[in-house]
């Protein structure tokens, strides 16, 4: 009835927020059966809107993890060791997960992982922020060989937001660029402007060694 034009006008005002109530694992999982109607227009909204539900949804029961794992097919136990620990957990071990198959395959939807670090990651478990720290140096160091805007540069830009936040305060803290640098500032095309995590996990990491 409403034609390609006006499902994409409904996904957008869904994306904008206008229709908030909507943004639910049901509808998620509603609109993911889109993708097979044969119109290239849809699924980047969809991607969005099923990132916001994921990213959003307070309740991670098993239809949350029926629909997180279908979306990117991710292990069971990627969500279920952590779920239990809190929210912040759960997405950054999903974060993580994810952004190892985009340095793995090359292939990524950049929202999905920069709406992932939008979350406390100083409150995250120690064993997860020592994964995403070498995690991020394994691709800073990929970055400086491949040169500017390259793949490895591409998802580092996509991670500063959690990297500043964890680094804040500390002598790995990046000094090129700060929170507020606009996403397409020709500094964050520059491998260079990305630093080492190279702080004592003790004290990166919060871990008491006293």
């Amino acid at each position: 009835m409403l034609g390609p034009d006006g499902v994409c006008n409904i996904f957008c005002d869904i994306v904008s927020g206008r229709y908030p109530a909507l943004e639910s694992v049901e509808m998620a999982n509603s609109i993911r059966r889109w993708r097979n109607s044969g119109h290239d227009q849809f699924p980047p909204f969809i991607r969005r809107i099923v990132a916001d539900v994921v990213v959003g949804t307070r309740e991670r029961d098993e239809h949350w993890i029926s629909l997180t794992k279908a979306e990117y097919d991710v292990p069971d136990h990627v969500l279920r060791d952590n779920i239990n620990h809190g929210d912040d957990n759960v997405l950054l071990a999903l974060l993580i997960h994810l952004t190892r198959r985009a340095v793995r395959t090359g292939s990524w939807t950049p929202f999905i992982l920069a709406r992932l670090t939008q979350i406390d990651i100083c409150n995250t478990r120690p064993v997860l922020r020592f994964d995403f720290c070498s995690l991020w140096n394994e691709i800073a160091q990929e970055a400086w060989k491949g040169g500017a805007d390259s793949t490895s540069v591409r998802i580092l830009r996509e991670l500063r937001h959690a990297y500043i936040e964890l680094h804040r305060g500390t002598d790995a803290a990046p000094t090129a660029f700060s929170a507020r640098t606009f996403f397409y500032n020709p500094i964050l095309a520059d491998p260079r402007s990305y630093r080492i995590c190279d702080v004592p996990h003790e004290q990166t990491l919060g871990i008491s060694i006293g």
